[in-house]
């Protein structure tokens, strides 16, 4: 059983601020067990989306508040980053528009895209197809990996020395922050079974009454 410390990396790989911590096993266990016993009561959310994907099912207001429960503070840390002078607050508010699972079958993709309706974009990662590890590894020895991966885009890479994509191979449990409007996109795989996701639209606002 992992310890749900607050560790999480920030950094900058493109310029926009990237954040990336793992999340509980008792929360991706809550996830998995959700979509399980009621995904086919869940609303389809495929509307809203690009996915070309085989589900994209919209989270019930308790799977939204008990993941927040357990992402808050680390989406706080994250806001922190980059705004220190919000320190000076006790608290601040962080709410969720939307949240929704991405269920993801080999041959399926994600077009490139952003997330509207809030300043802060997440994902983050609950089941892998059994044996993907091997085509991670294979398609690590080609000339360009990319399958089943999330990669990133921004700015551009005509400058030496200067990348404008980082992409990054999905690990049960990893769950990244981003800014809304950092591009992003879900590369196919073969493997036989399902890429499970979630992702969340969040927005961090001041306490009541502060401008």
């Amino acid at each position: 059983m992992r310890d749900n410390l607050l560790e999480m990396e920030i950094g900058r790989p493109l310029g926009p601020l990237l954040g990336k911590f793992t999340l509980s096993d008792r929360l991706i266990g809550y996830l998995n067990e959700k979509l399980q016993s009621v995904g086919e009561d869940l609303a389809d959310y495929s509307d809203n989306l690009v996915g070309k994907v085989s589900g994209e099912l919209k989270f019930t207001d308790d799977m939204t508040r008990a993941v927040l429960e357990e992402i808050q503070p680390y989406i706080v840390k994250y806001h922190l980053t980059y705004f220190p002078q919000d320190k000076r607050f006790e608290t601040l508010n962080v709410s969720c528009s939307a949240a929704w699972f991405v269920r993801q079958f080999n041959g399926e993709y994600n077009p490139i895209h952003v997330h509207n309706g809030c300043t802060i974009s997440c994902v983050g990662y609950l089941a892998l197809p059994e044996g993907i590890e091997k085509e991670f590894e294979e398609d690590g020895n080609d000339h360009h990996p990319a399958n089943g991966q999330i990669e990133f885009a921004y700015g551009t890479s005509a400058a030496a020395y200067t990348s404008g994509t980082l992409r990054k191979v999905p690990k049960v449990g990893d769950f990244y922050v981003f800014p809304n409007g950092l591009w992003h996109t879900v590369y196919p795989f073969t493997t036989i079974g399902e890429r499970r996701s979630f992702s969340m639209n969040i927005t961090v606002t001041l306490p009541e009454g502060v401008k």
